[in-house]
């Protein structure tokens, strides 16, 4: 799959911890990755776009949705995430434009204005990280409950405690003082949190506990903090209230922490560090994390969204004081309730399957109309002197053909691909067409492969593997033409051209024993499995022949597909065992073939052929 991550940020959030782990987790499990935000400085396995997102004028959001729209096309992107307002703005016109659905994830509260209203940009399925900002979202933008899910930010413990066993460069206190550590971003909301804490609430503190140390372990402090900061300390004669200037990791310093004030993942984090928790966040103040209060933090996300309710310092400083003289450890039944909410590989697994159903909820639709699948044998310079079957193309004809796909918007793709949109992991177009070509001729390398690359196309060849040409023909006269060999195989694989099973030796297989079906069959997959190191999931029968028996023989095999010619349902999915492909021939004319690729076309062959 492949997956584009929207984020609109200038500085670290949770939502950009969030996407890392996403992130990771996706592509160590083998999909493609691409992030496009203003700033990501995590380390992960993505290609990133520098996008200003966050900037919301109109110029500038008219170009951002261009950029995403090109991004989209130039990675064949499966399904956008967009994780903050701005960016699903964007990415919710530019999915429009594009015809790829997206999932949003609300991290926070934001205000209700008009345009909200008018434009939710909410995606096909959104994501809320606690049940409270599920309940408003629903509320405010009269969001269906099965259109919105409620899957918590996934949390990687172990590289959090890998990080915090990092040797320190700075030391902030010795085994005779207590240290309180605020974590966060103190811009915002939460600018006044930072600003109580240093004004009124530590100095009180202070007061009762004399060996009180107070970190700042946050980003863009103000200088407004900062001169508070150096007022405290100058009134107290003690640099008490210290400024952490990221010169550790920060998990390195959290993790010297005795106590720890922080909202939404820092909490979490804090807590997996073994360190007590208060929570206060944006819009509550939630005191000592304890067994009875985790369920009213998880629903707030650990204070950050919720009915905004004021707190007295006072509250706040007795608390504190309390939890100090009470030497608070952290709870073993808070721990575990957030190793089990946050499990970062359970809730990528939960965010992946989101994503899966909202791709196959547009590829059931694609299902729905018949697929035109091309059947070809062989591309050649010229007519082919003696044929009279004419099972060829010329290769100026071939070329006109790729020419009118290209300039008509249809995507080639495989059986590959065909499998993944089953499965909800690829994206189908509204043009897709499948080129099969039959036997594998030497000269599907020679002619056809250069222009399938020079047209950016795919194909699938079903190669007969128990022989070097084509022998079978020589009954109906055909000339001798040459197969391919193992390297040209694998170089034409390497480039993105599928192979499948067409026989030992092109026998029509509803002529021959079961004994002698199975023979031909499994002997040509396990030549190409093991022989040519190829995965196989389809077979095409020869002639285009076939019975129950050789398709219940297919199917035995660990064929995911099998294909026919003229045979079988107009849909795909009804029988994935006798697939329907119309036959080029020399003769086929660029009318006949665009009739060929019509969605029409198969139900009337059907009709004058009278096959089932």
């Amino acid at each position: 799959m492949n997956i584009l991550f929207l984020l609109s940020q200038i500085e670290v959030t949770g939502a950009e911890t969030y996407v890392q782990a996403l992130a990771n987790n996706f592509t160590a499990q083998g999909n493609n990755v691409f992030i496009a935000s203003d700033t990501f400085s995590k380390k992960v396995n993505a290609k990133i776009f520098s996008v200003n997102l966050h900037q919301r004028d109109f110029n500038t959001r008219r170009a951002n949705i261009e950029k995403v729209r090109e991004i989209i096309r130039a990675n064949n992107i499966d399904i956008v995430h967009a994780n903050s307002r701005a960016s699903s703005w964007v990415g919710h016109y530019a999915c429009k434009k594009e015809k790829v659905p997206m999932v949003v994830s609300i991290h926070g509260l934001s205000s209700v204005r008009l345009s909200k209203k008018l434009v939710p940009a909410l995606g096909d399925k959104t994501i809320a990280v606690a049940e409270y900002l599920k309940e408003v979202t629903m509320r405010d933008y009269n969001v269906s409950k099965d259109d919105i899910e409620l899957i918590r930010n996934g949390l990687d413990f172990s590289d959090c405690i890998s990080k915090s066993k990092g040797k320190p460069v700075e030391v902030f206190n010795n085994e005779n003082d207590y240290l309180l550590t605020y974590i966060g971003r103190a811009t915002g909301p939460k600018k006044n949190i930072v600003l109580a804490l240093v004004k009124e609430i530590i100095p009180s503190v202070k007061k009762k506990v004399s060996n009180l140390k107070f970190l700042l372990l946050c980003t863009s402090l103000t200088d407004e903090i900062i001169d508070e900061v150096k007022n405290q300390n100058r009134e107290q004669g003690e640099d008490y209230i210290l400024i952490d200037e990221h010169r550790n990791d920060v998990f390195v310093s959290l993790n010297q922490s005795d106590l720890v004030i922080a909202a939404g993942r820092s909490a979490i984090e804090s807590v997996i560090l073994n360190k007590p928790v208060i929570y206060w966040g944006e819009s509550i103040y939630g005191g000592l994390l304890k067994k009875d209060s985790i369920n009213n933090a998880l629903s707030s996300n650990f204070g950050d969204c919720f009915e905004v309710k004021k707190v007295s310092p006072s509250l706040v400083s007795k608390d504190i004081i309390s939890a100090i003289n009470k030497n608070v450890k952290a709870d073993e039944n808070v721990k575990k309730k957030i190793e089990n909410e946050f499990d970062s590989n359970l809730n990528s697994e939960k965010v992946f399957s989101l994503y899966k159903e909202v791709i196959w909820d547009i590829n059931k639709k694609i299902f729905e109309q018949p697929l035109p699948i091309l059947l070809y044998h062989r591309v050649t310079e010229g007519d082919v002197e003696g044929s009279k079957v004419g099972i060829y193309i010329t290769k100026q004809k071939f070329e006109e053909q790729l020419q009118h796909l290209q300039k008509n918007n249809f995507r080639t793709i495989t059986f590959f691909d065909i499998k993944n949109a089953i499965e909800g992991t690829k994206l189908l177009s509204e043009k897709n067409i499948i080129l099969t070509f039959d036997d594998g001729y030497e000269d599907n390398y020679t002619i056809a492969f250069p222009l399938l690359k020079k047209f950016g196309a795919t194909a699938v060849i079903y190669l007969v593997t128990g022989i070097e040409s084509n022998f079978w023909d020589k009954k109906k006269d055909e000339p001798d033409a040459t197969l391919l060999n193992k390297n040209q195989i694998a170089e034409m694989f390497e480039y993105g051209i599928e192979f499948g099973a067409h026989t030992l030796s092109h026998a029509n297989l509803t002529e021959v024993t079961k004994e002698q079906i199975l023979k031909e069959i499994y002997n040509s997959k396990i030549h190409i499995e093991k022989e040519l190191q190829l995965p196989v999931i389809s077979f095409a029968y020869p002639y285009g022949e076939c019975n129950e028996m050789v398709k219940n023989a297919v199917k035995s095999l660990g064929f995911a597909f099998g294909v026919a010619t003229d045979s079988g349902p107009l849909y795909i999915l009804k029988d994935l065992f006798q697939i329907r492909r119309q036959i080029i021939f020399s003769h086929t004319s660029l009318f006949q073939f665009r009739k060929k690729i019509s969605k029409w076309y198969p139900a009337y062959k059907k009709f004058k052929s009278k096959k089932k």
